[in-house]
C-alpha cells in the first residue's frame, strides 16, 4: 500500500513549490487572491508558476491589460506568494542588500 501512496506524492509536493505550478494551479491562486476576472489571460497566455514570478508591470499593464488596482493588488499577494518559498525570500534579502550597497556606494 505504500508503494500507491507513493505515487501521489509528486501531485503533492509540486503544490507546496509554486515555482512548479502548473497554468491551472496559477488559475487557482487567481481565484484565491481576487483576481480571478483576470484568469482568461493568464490561461491563454499560458502562465505557469515560473512565468508568475517573471512577470513585470509592464506584462500585466500592457500584455495582460490589468488595470492598475489589480497590478497592484497582483504584486502584493506574489509577495506573500514569495515569502512562503525559502530560497525566493533568501534571494530577495540578497538582491535588496546588493542594490542598498550599490547605491550606498560599496
Amino acid at each position: 500500500l505504500s508503494g500507491a501512496e507513493d505515487l501521489f506524492l509528486p501531485v503533492i509536493r509540486h503544490l507546496d513549490n509554486p515555482l512548479r505550478w502548473t497554468i491551472e494551479d496559477v488559475l487557482k491562486w487567481l481565484d484565491r487572491v481576487g483576481l480571478d476576472q483576470y484568469a482568461e489571460k493568464f490561461k491563454l497566455n499560458e502562465i505557469t508558476g515560473n512565468e508568475l514570478f517573471e512577470l513585470q508591470e509592464n506584462d500585466l499593464e500592457k500584455d495582460l491589460e490589468i488595470r492598475l488596482i489589480g497590478r497592484k493588488l497582483f504584486f502584493k499577494e506574489l509577495e506573500k506568494l514569495k515569502a512562503t518559498i525559502p530560497n525566493m525570500a533568501a534571494k530577495n534579502c540578497f538582491a535588496t542588500s546588493v542594490a542598498g550597497s550599490e547605491s550606498a556606494g560599496w
